[in-house]
């Protein structure tokens, strides 16, 4: 790979670090350039940035600093990302839960974006996403549902299954009830 010239390139090259041997731009168009240009070398860009996230999802999502740098890169990249790769952002293991394991925003074992923080306590054993996460602009630019009011009557209902389902106890249906009343008008 080699870096562009273009501020996207430098801020993939600074983000990759090590992750990928990477050839730094010359300073001039000069002989590198030249035999660069003729090559058959690709250039980093959001195309192998999104390659690498749907190949080797384990390279930033090891740790919870790679997560959140990662999502620093893709809200400071928001504007330049195209819609074909946007569409792709739900389904990549990307987005970290609240015990910092990486998931899709889609599909199964997803991870769930809640309307409040009521939702993630009434729902305790959902994976909910990092809370760090939940205002963050490239995640407001595509479109995902989130858990809220309608997936409370779902669960009240002993319709739904898997992770959005509630704990029968008196307690969570007064809680549940109460949330109801409040936000379904």
């Amino acid at each position: 790979l080699v870096v562009g010239r273009s501020e996207e390139s430098r801020r993939l090259r600074a983000f990759y670090g090590t992750l990928r041997p990477v050839l730094g731009e010359g300073a001039d168009e000069g002989p590198i350039d030249a035999i660069l240009a003729r090559s058959d070398v690709t250039r980093l860009g959001l195309e192998t940035l999104f390659h690498d996230l749907e190949a080797h999802p384990q390279w930033f999502g090891s740790t919870s600093e790679s997560t959140h740098r990662l999502h620093r890169l893709l809200e400071e990249l928001r504007h330049d990302i195209p819609t074909r790769f946007r569409e792709r952002l739900p389904s990549l293991e990307i987005w970290p839960d609240r015990v910092g394991e990486c998931r899709p925003l889609i599909g199964e074992g997803r991870v769930f974006l809640p309307d409040d923080e009521e939702m993630v306590a009434l729902f305790s054993r959902a994976p909910f996403l990092d809370a760090r996460l939940l205002d963050a602009r490239h995640l407001r630019d595509i479109d995902v549902p989130s858990v809220g009011a309608d997936a409370l009557v779902e669960a009240l209902s002993n319709t739904s299954q898997g992770a959005l389902t509630l704990d029968i106890e008196p307690a969570n249906i007064e809680k549940s009830l109460d949330y109801l009343c409040r936000h379904l008008r």
